[in-house]
């Protein structure tokens, strides 16, 4: 029975991505943060590595500075940002359940029932940067709850603090 539950939760999920997938929305400070990245860009290939402002934190800004490094244009961009928020936030209730799962299986369906009934749902779907950033921080909580290997707590925290306050949990 339980395998039924878990296979049948998982195909709900994945349709419901998929659903979300078509739906991505994409919001205006996004464009605000294409403006900032363009005018790092811009002075990177001036030569300025300093001093260029904004009010993104850096962990929204790495994933726009990679995309645009490689040529993709402000829509396509915008659509890596919505992917990005759907695959983090599918990662954030895949890690958190699993993790909780090992402890309690009450537990992680409470999980699981109270991220798909909050205002995570929502950001699961925005090119915000509040998924990946919850991804991050769940990461660095799993990390240290289970006692990860040094680097992995490490790398975690950094990309928790580059994060900001954009998520959630802090």
């Amino acid at each position: 029975m339980r395998r039924i539950l878990h296979w049948g939760a998982g195909l709900l999920l994945f349709f419901s991505l998929t659903h979300y997938m078509y739906n991505l929305v994409y919001q205006g400070d996004t464009y605000a943060l294409l403006s900032e990245v363009d005018r790092i860009l811009a002075g990177v290939s001036e030569g300025r590595w300093m001093g260029w402002g904004g009010q993104f934190p850096l962990l929204q800004k790495i994933p726009v500075l990679l995309m645009k490094s490689f040529g993709y244009q402000n829509e396509a961009v915008l659509h890596g940002l919505g992917v990005l928020s759907l695959v983090s936030f599918a990662l954030v209730l895949y890690w958190g359940w699993r993790s909780l799962l090992r402890e309690s299986a009450r537990l992680a369906w409470f999980f699981l029932t109270v991220l798909l009934s909050g205002p995570l749902l929502w950001y699961g779907n925005s090119t915000f940067g509040e998924m990946l950033a919850s991804l991050v921080t769940l990461g660095f909580v799993i990390a240290w709850r289970e006692k990860a290997a040094g680097w992995k707590v490490l790398l975690f925290s950094v990309m928790a603090s580059i994060s900001k306050d954009t998520a959630f949990p802090f």
